[in-house]
């Protein structure tokens, strides 16, 4: 009976162990990786919008969804240092989010391209239902295509 007791102590802990460290960083159910996929999955929607249609289009309702979850997950990152964990979950959610297109390598200039952008008029044209201004189109639309040749595409 004593033994029994032990082995359903030790049985116990290891699941509590095992479901526990899911939740630490590093790990594919950690909020910050969720983020880094929403990103990466974002980007290439927008990537495959560009390649259909030959240019950014800012009036594309699901464009313009896109770019506020990109908007969303940049703020999760930004001012993290490269080498914290939470950036480094961050950075595997990315890779993952893109199918593969945004490759380990670049990564990191991909987010640091994508957090300097300026996605404000974005999200306050959709949160108020308007359109996005054409001069804060033009220059979200060049920082996108500055976004698209790092990956090479």
């Amino acid at each position: 009976m004593k033994y029994k007791a032990i082995i359903s102590s030790l049985l116990v802990l290891a699941m509590m162990g095992t479901s526990c460290s899911l939740m630490k960083t590093g790990s594919v159910s950690s909020p910050t990786y969720t983020s880094g996929k929403s990103f990466g999955s974002s980007l290439i929607g927008l990537y495959g919008q560009y390649k259909k249609d030959g240019k950014v289009d800012m009036t594309n309702p699901v464009n313009l969804g896109n770019l506020v979850t990109l908007a969303a997950a940049c703020a999760v990152v930004k001012g993290q240092p490269v080498t914290s964990p939470l950036y480094k979950d961050f950075a595997s959610g990315v890779v993952a989010g893109s199918g593969g297109m945004v490759q380990t390598g670049i990564v990191d200039q991909v987010i640091a391209s994508a957090t300097k952008m300026d996605l404000g008029p974005v999200v306050n044209s959709v949160k108020n239902n308007a359109a996005v201004p054409v001069a804060e189109a033009t220059k979200i639309a060049g920082s996108l295509k500055t976004l698209y040749s790092i990956f090479g595409k």
